[in-house]
């Protein structure tokens, strides 16, 4: 159905993301502020979610089929898509 209202494509590509790219990523403050929010305090909560991380996150995921020797394989799919004039036929009933 979109389809018929919708032109584009998707792709998709796979990327190594080495474990100090991982920390850095979810440590940027915007992201940080969903992890914790009950500690206020921003140092702190960046060295708990830091350990966390490191300690038992990760190494829980590297135990599995992501890893790499260096980090993780991410895996993205990107659209890009166009609203066309189409319109779809409709059939009488």
């Amino acid at each position: 159905m979109l389809h018929a209202r919708f032109a584009g494509a998707i792709t998709t590509a796979s990327y190594e993301m080495v474990t100090r790219e991982t920390l850095d990523t979810l440590l940027v403050p915007s992201n940080q502020e969903e992890y914790l929010p009950e500690i206020d305090d921003f140092a702190l909560r960046s060295a708990v979610v830091e350990d966390l991380l490191r300690d038992e996150v990760l190494p829980d995921l590297r135990a599995g089929p992501v890893a790499t020797p260096d980090g993780l394989k991410i895996h993205w799919t990107f659209g890009d898509f166009r609203a066309t004039d189409r319109r779809p036929a409709h059939s009488a009933s």
